[in-house]
């Protein structure tokens, strides 16, 4: 089908706005939270983002085209340093959350809503299929994570005070992710032939950010109100 990147872009245009404009990530962009409720981010953000490299390897297995599965395969590949652990995203995360003075990683437990997300991700990349699990990891999470990250990192880095290697975890993926969209966009391009290819991959678009949603919906409840004006310089 002709078009389809540009179509998915434009369909999945009010859905991506409304999570990038989510009132905690808007908040947190705004330098109003404290710093006890960055922890609860932070600590919340570890459990979702070790869970998205498992996201990865059920959509590898799922897939069953090699040609098709080599780009997932590759950001798997990044979720562990390129074969350097140091740069391994788990040991990056780590070291942001020892910045925030978060708990360990074996102390923190998920919020239901951080869980409801994890289970409807890794359900949808085991059973859905090619088209709805490339949909799901494509334009329902990769299109829009380098943006949504320059958000966070901004605010973290500006108006919180922690060092760019102390956010290295951000700044990482935001280099990364224009270059694991543009793979996708190739299977795309290729895989969508009919309106029924292109509606299971919207749908799973779609199902990733509503799951994605109830990530930052739980976040919003826990932490409460915004401490106000708290930029820590």
């Amino acid at each position: 089908m002709k078009n389809t990147i540009d179509r998915i872009h434009k369909d999945l245009e009010t859905d991506i706005s409304g999570l990038l404009n989510h009132p905690f990530i808007q908040n947190l962009a705004d330098g109003l939270y404290s710093k006890e409720q960055i922890k609860v981010f932070g600590e919340q953000y570890y459990i979702l983002s070790c869970a998205f490299t498992e996201f990865l390897i059920l959509a590898s297995s799922s897939i069953k085209e090699e040609k098709f599965r080599v780009p997932i395969i590759d950001n798997i590949y990044d979720e562990h340093g390129r074969g350097n652990y140091l740069h391994s995203h788990r040991i990056l995360l780590i070291k942001f959350l020892k910045a925030i003075n978060a708990k360990g990683v074996d102390e923190i437990n998920p919020l239901p809503h951080t869980s409801a997300n994890i289970y409807g991700m890794k359900k949808l990349c085991e059973t859905g299929t090619l088209n709805e699990i490339i949909g799901a990891i494509g334009p329902g999470c990769e299109y829009f994570t380098d943006t949504q990250y320059e958000k966070i990192v901004n605010s973290l880095y500006t108006n919180y005070n922690y060092s760019k290697d102390d956010l290295h975890f951000f700044y990482e993926h935001i280099s990364h992710d224009p270059r694991h969209t543009e793979d996708i966009d190739s299977i795309i391009t290729e895989i969508i032939k009919t309106e029924s290819d292109y509606d299971e991959l919207l749908f799973g678009a779609k199902q990733a950010i509503i799951f994605e949603t109830l990530f930052w919906d739980g976040l919003f409840k826990t932490v409460g109100k915004p401490a106000g004006n708290t930029v820590y310089n």
